[in-house]
């Protein structure tokens, strides 16, 4: 076997960035304005040590994000949070996941099913549930989950309240939270529920509006 000569790969293919300075130049000119405009920097190739467990504050999702594992994701167990999801509903109505984290043992769900916005909190297969008593009409949509812990540490209790258009619509109390972390295999995701699911519904139920955004705020650690 020939060496391989310099315009040639390491396979023996041609080695276009040899050939193509320019268009490498162009390259990394377009992944580092792209990078800044989304906040990708810095680069960091770290797992489990770049977690996402800020101490609080505000963050947006948008459609497609996910397939999270638990120290990627935003840390929801035992903090407590608002979820405020914008959506469009089509004139045939919309199902599926808005947001979800955990598996069928243990995490939450935002959902729709039968138009109806749905929470489900889910304590090792004791499920917690609040809908709306009626499904949304056609156009644009604003739900909101809060949750609010009763304290800090782990075993706390929690309320749930869900408000839709800034109407209040159920409140309820669960009475057992997961202590540490939802799962360590599955994901947390925007728009379906990759893996198993964390509600009454058949994964990965993806949902068939149309997600503008949801934004996730935090209370402060204590």
């Amino acid at each position: 076997m020939g060496a391989v000569r310099p315009e040639q790969g390491l396979l023996g293919g041609n080695n276009l960035a040899r050939q193509r300075p320019d268009k490498v130049k162009q390259m990394q000119s377009l992944f580092d304005e792209e990078a800044k405009k989304n906040q990708v920097y810095p680069l960091d190739p770290r797992m489990s040590g770049r977690g996402f467990h800020a101490p609080a504050g505000h963050s947006t999702f948008y459609s497609g994000a996910g397939h999270l594992y638990n120290e990627l994701a935003p840390p929801f167990e035992t903090r407590s949070h608002t979820i405020t999801a914008y959506v469009d509903i089509p004139k045939e109505g919309a199902n599926g996941v808005l947001m979800a984290d955990g598996a069928e043992g243990g995490g939450f769900a935002l959902f729709l099913k039968d138009g109806r916005p749905t929470y489900t909190y889910n304590f090792f297969r004791k499920c917690t549930t609040i809908a709306s008593p009626t499904a949304l009409p056609p156009g644009p949509a604003k739900i909101v989950l809060q949750l609010m812990y009763s304290g800090t540490g782990l075993n706390k209790t929690a309320v749930a309240t869900l408000s839709v258009n800034d109407r209040h619509v159920a409140t309820t109390r669960i009475a057992r939270t997961v202590p540490n972390v939802f799962s360590f295999e599955e994901t947390f995701d925007v728009g379906e529920d990759s893996a198993s699911p964390v509600g009454d519904y058949e994964s990965p139920f993806a949902f068939t509006g149309t997600i503008q955004r949801i934004d996730l705020d935090f209370a402060p650690s204590n």
